[in-house]
């Protein structure tokens, strides 16, 4: 039903071996064939005298082979099957000559990853495109914004805070992002291609995630001088220090620190903290290089700040290098915000870049359902079989809430999952889409 596609990679001179380069695939045509051409492939099972066109893809083949063929297919192939059905009932169905077929993309096999069976966006084929285009992107950077900024600080009356107002934050964002994206160009050169991302916070706060693929390639040896992972020397320069301090660490969290951290699951931090000491950065077979993170006997600085323990208590905690998020000098220097930075080393860390860019932003499923009118007479909670499913981005708690409440006497809901479904939309987010 598809072919085999690939980047054939040849060699000067003899080539006594078939080499292929990249990821192999299948690939597929459309479903019907052009005006005058052949069926071919898939498209066989679409047309009449599925038989005679396959005889008419070659010379000297033997009918009645090829037709023993294609009945085993037709009885032991379940894709074949399924799509013989799937012709036969729009052939023999009147009404479903004009049926579309409609990507439902909250349906999903019982037990099937939550991940593999989504709905492909077109940021998501855009960024598949530039890989194919342009291979491995070569940084991954995250901006998220810092209620400290003097620009909204200013702005503020006195007993507000950032998320008191909510148009100047995202005003100050919205500038401040913009001079972000331009600043990568001048800061790391030319760009082959560049995809962004906005995403607002369920506290409020946005953040930009950005993908660069850069016209000069950064070589391992340079990875030091565009990245660090440590908190600098706070007598040299104790601005940066400070910032790395304020905006750059993680945790503390683990099960002896704090077992109650938003990165902890399955008892351990999703995001790996704390890292090892390293006197060296180096790129392991995971994809990402571990940078250098040298502990006060190599040569290290630490740094004590208030965090949050285990119980919730607040005592004071010495952070090492093991607790540095990964920052570019440069850019912290001059945004003065949580700015993480990554080296995409390998093509195994652009599977979760990619994901990690395009899943968007909070989604709430909903339902509406077409009340009979003895049903409306009899109850107004009561509905008829057959619902009509919609999907689509929550305008508030309230409609998430109103179709738990109405569906709770109907069947059996778990309440934290439609609390997490519902995704409220805030009032930054809100100012955000206005000022964009």
């Amino acid at each position: 039903m598809t072919s085999l596609g690939s980047r054939q990679r040849e060699q000067p001179g003899w080539n006594p071996s078939f080499i292929l380069h990249g990821q192999m695939h299948h690939r597929i045509g459309s479903l019907l064939p052009d005006p005058g051409d052949a069926a071919r492939f898939c498209q066989v099972f679409f047309v009449d005298q599925e038989l005679q066109n396959r005889l008419q893809w070659t010379a000297g083949l033997n009918e009645i082979l090829l037709q023993e063929l294609q009945a085993v297919l037709h009885d032991c192939n379940s894709y074949v099957r399924s799509l013989k059905s799937a012709v036969d009932l729009l052939r023999s169905d009147s009404q479903l000559q004009r049926a579309k077929v409609v990507i439902n993309p909250d349906a999903r096999p019982s037990g099937e990853h939550v991940r593999r069976f989504n709905l492909p966006e077109c940021s998501e084929v855009g960024i598949l495109t530039d890989l194919h285009a342009f291979g491995r992107p070569d940084l991954f950077l995250t901006m998220t914004c810092n209620p400290k900024w003097p620009e909204i600080l200013a702005e503020l009356l006195p007993g507000q805070t950032a998320v008191d107002r909510p148009d100047i934050t995202a005003r100050v964002f919205e500038l401040k992002k913009k001079a972000f994206l331009n600043r990568l160009k001048s800061l790391f050169g030319d760009t082959l291609a560049r995809v962004c991302s906005l995403e607002y916070q369920k506290r409020g706060l946005p953040h930009v995630h950005a993908l660069l693929w850069l016209a000069n390639k950064l070589k391992p040896d340079q990875y030091d001088a565009v990245i660090s992972a440590e908190i600098p020397d706070p007598v040299a320069d104790a601005d940066l220090h400070q910032l790395v301090a304020e905006n750059m660490l993680h945790g503390p969290c683990g099960q002896q620190l704090n077992s109650a951290a938003a990165s902890m699951e399955k008892g351990r931090c999703s995001k790996r903290y704390p890292r090892k000491f390293l006197a060296a950065t180096k790129v392991e077979e995971d994809g990402y290089p571990h940078y250098c993170r040298r502990s006060v006997e190599m040569g290290g600085f630490t740094v004590t700040k208030l965090a949050k323990l285990r119980g919730g208590q607040r005592v004071m905690f010495t952070f090492d290098n093991r607790w540095v998020v990964p920052y570019c000098p440069a850019l912290l220097r001059e945004f003065r915000c949580h700015l993480n930075v990554e080296i995409c080393a390998t093509v195994r860390a652009i599977k979760y870049v990619v994901k990690y860019i395009t899943k968007g932003s909070d989604m709430a499923a909903y339902q509406i359902r077409k009340e009979s009118a003895a049903a409306a007479n009899a109850s107004a909670d009561s509905a008829t079989e057959g619902p009509l499913a919609i999907a689509g981005p929550s305008t508030s708690i309230g409609t998430a809430a109103a179709v738990a409440a109405t569906s709770a006497k109907r069947r059996k809901i778990d309440e934290i999952d439609e609390y997490l479904l519902s995704s409220p939309f805030s009032s930054i987010g809100g100012v955000g889409l206005v000022v964009v």
